[in-house]
Parts: structure tokens; sequence; C-alpha cells
């Protein structure tokens, strides 16, 4: 929203210099008063050759304003791809402001290419003498105002801190939107964001962008905390959504899990947890030495969204699946041979104890202390 706003300010304020620069050329060379009293009368005095070769120009530019602004929003959008996640692209596409700008780029153009023929000669008193030239230069003038302020917010829709933004919202809105398709699309829409998450933090922990990657994990821990609260009205309006079955059961994260351990997550509804924990347990396992940040904040956001799920999970469903977490966290550490990891996980796992000790849940607690 404020890029948006900065980018409404920037054309205004491009649009307002042409307008002063214009009035004052006019003043100095001592121009017909008909332009700013009547100047649609002005536009009528124009000859039409003249008219024509102005209309002509201005096609040229406008398609060579299209070409440019596709062929760098491309290039754009394929390095960002390439760079952090193939979703990318269609988030782009999607995006209503692209398609708008791109639309009315087009619109000017293919507009501009015919307005030569509405200007030529014909019959009949015109109620606006050279109208076409004047809609001709106005969409010129507005693509051309537009390019830059677009072209910033393609640079801002395309930062790795927004992209991720737009993942978890899509997750989100999967389901939210419930309601309004089926069960499987639901599910299917929330499984790819959230692996579309775990792939631009693996791929930032390549490129040694730690700060990407923690907004990743970030971004899956407040997708967890905000899916809390819909719990209970998605038992009762939408079931289905809490089977493991078709789309989940085939994913990759749930296709190798033996039937006991589904049963386990069909009467504990927590599907969608797992999927996400899954995604941490994958980072911790491929974490280096060199950047242990992201365990640690893994194990920050597990014993987090454990404390957090106890308002609407009374009976512990997410904090005993955050315990089993750490153990698995434990056990990576371990196989790494990584003890730094391993002791901060750890440290964790006990202030989670001392938590739901403060929590009133000591049967929790003894759990920890058990494992």
């Amino acid at each position: 929203f404020l890029s948006m706003r900065k980018a409404g300010f920037v054309l205004f304020v491009m649009l307002a210099i042409t307008l002063l620069f214009l009035v004052v050329t006019v003043l100095l060379q001592g121009g017909p008063a008909s332009i700013f009293s009547n100047p649609f009368r002005w536009f009528g005095e124009i000859d039409t050759d003249l008219a024509l070769d102005i209309v002509s120009t201005a096609a040229e530019l406008l398609a060579a304003v299209l070409a440019i602004a596709i062929t760098v929003v491309a290039i754009i959008v394929e390095l960002a791809a390439n760079r952090y996640s193939h979703r990318i692209s269609s988030l782009f596409v999607r995006e209503p402001i692209n398609v708008v700008v791109m639309g009315f780029l087009v619109v000017a153009t293919l507009y501009s290419v015919w307005a030569a023929f509405i200007l030529d000669a014909g019959a009949g008193e015109p109620i606006i003498s050279n109208a076409g030239l004047i809609a001709v230069l106005v969409f010129l003038t507005l693509s051309l105002a537009i390019l830059l302020p677009y072209f910033a917010f393609v640079l801002s829709f395309l930062s790795p801190v927004s992209v991720i933004g737009r993942l978890q919202g899509a997750a989100m809105a999967a389901i939210r939107n419930i309601g309004k398709k089926s069960i499987a699309s639901s599910q299917e829409e929330f499984i790819t964001a959230v692996d579309e998450l775990q792939d631009i933090a693996r791929r930032s922990a390549e490129l040694g962008d730690r700060a990407v990657e923690m907004a990743c994990i970030d971004a899956m821990f407040d997708l967890v905390l905000s899916y809390q609260p819909l719990i209970a009205a998605l038992e009762k309006d939408a079931p289905d959504w809490f089977d493991v079955n078709g789309v989940v059961r085939n994913d990759p994260d749930f296709v190798s899990v033996n039937e006991s351990s589904l049963a386990t997550i069909r009467s504990e509804r927590t599907w969608a947890e797992v999927k996400i924990l899954r995604q941490y347990l994958d980072l911790v396992g491929d974490s280096r030495p060199g950047s242990r940040d992201a365990s640690y904040l893994i194990a920050i956001n597990t014993r987090r969204m454990a404390i957090g799920g106890l308002e609407h999970r009374p009976d512990l469903e997410l904090t005993n699946l955050c315990m089993r977490c750490f153990n698995s966290f434990l056990r990576a550490t371990i196989n790494k041979k990584d003890a730094r990891t391993g002791y901060y996980i750890m440290n964790h796992y006990r202030m989670l104890a001392e938590e739901l000790l403060a929590k009133h849940e000591p049967d929790a607690a003894k759990n920890v202390a058990d494992y």
C-alpha cells in the first residue's frame, strides 16, 4: 500500500512538472491564449497533416514504450524467479496492477495506430476537431508518466520480503476461501504456498542470504498461529479439510508416513501444522555449522508455537506435536555432530517445559522431562 502511494505521488509530481514547463514555454513563446482558455478550439486549428504526423510519431513512441516495459519486466521477473522461486512468475502475472498497466499500454498502442485513420478528412461537422490527436497525446503522456512508477512497483513487488508476504497471504486465503472452491483445491494451494516458502528459505541459505531465510521461517510461524483461530470454524463448516487423503496423502511430506502416524495426524487434526514443521525439520537438517541462526530461530518459533497453541488447542495437539519436533531437531543435530546447535535447541526445549509449568500444564512439562 505504501509503495502504491509513493508511485502515485511520483506520477503526480511528474505530471505537475510537465504541465508547469508547458505553461512556462507557452508564456515565453507567446502562444495563443486559446491554449488555456479554449484548448479544444486550439486543437481544432492544427493542420490535419501536422496532426497525422504527430499521431504517427506517437504510435512509434507508444510501441517503443510497450516493448521497453515488456523487456525490462520480463528480465527482472526471470532473474527473481531463478534466484528464489518459479512461483514468482505466476504471482506476478496474477497481480491486478500488472494486468492494468500492461493492458493500458497495449490499448494505447493499438488506438494510436488506428487513430490516423480517424484523423483523416471525413464527411460531416466534427463535435471536436482533431479529437483523435487529443486522445493520442493523453495516452502518450500517461504511458510515459507511469513507466517510472511502474518499474518502482515491479522492483518492490519482486523483493523477497514482498514475495514471502504474498505466499503467506495465499496460504491463508486458501483456508479462508474454502467455501468458494473444493477442499482438495484449497489444500493444494496451501501445500504449494508452504513448499514455496521452504524453497525460498533453502535457496536463500545456499546464497548466504540469511535475512530472507529467516523471513521465510517467521512467515511459516505466523501462518501456524494465524491458522489456529480458524480451526473451530473449519471443524464445523468444512470437516473434510482435516482429512489426510488425496492431495495431502500424495504430498511428498506424507506419502511415506506410515498408517499409524497418519491416524494420529487425522485424530489430532494437525496435517497443516505437520506440513509446516516438516519444512522446519528439513531446514534444520540442511543447515550448516556456519549458518546456525536459522536453526536457532526455528527452535524459538517452535517453542512459541507450542505455547501459542494452548489457547485454541486445549487438548494440547499442537503442543505435543512441537515436542515431537524438538526431539526430531535434536536427533538431526546429533546425526550431524553439531553440538552447539543441539545445545541451543535443548535450551529452548527446557524453556518450553518451564513455560508449560507457568501455564499450569504439569503433565505436558513432565513429558518434556521424560523425553
